[in-house]
């Protein structure tokens, strides 16, 4: 994948704080803005993704029940 330069003002103490854990870590500083952004735009799809579930019909509980075949087998 072809790599870009991306220029982007933070304030002192997160740069601070993400040099001093790259830095315990042993993680570059690119690899980890790069995962960071990555992570944030798996979430934004995730939370569009429960919208949508949200939207579409649902069954009831007998429904689920009866097309699942989940009834409990019948004693005696």
């Amino acid at each position: 994948m072809a790599k870009v330069q991306l220029a982007t003002r933070l304030e002192d103490e997160v740069k601070y704080a993400m040099e001093q854990y790259c830095s315990a870590n042993g993680v570059k500083i690119g690899h980890f803005i790069s995962e960071a952004i990555v992570d944030r735009l798996e979430e934004l799809q995730d939370a569009r993704d429960v919208i949508a579930l949200r939207r579409e019909p649902t069954e009831s509980w007998e429904s689920l029940v009866r097309d699942l075949d989940l009834r409990p087998a019948e004693v005696g």
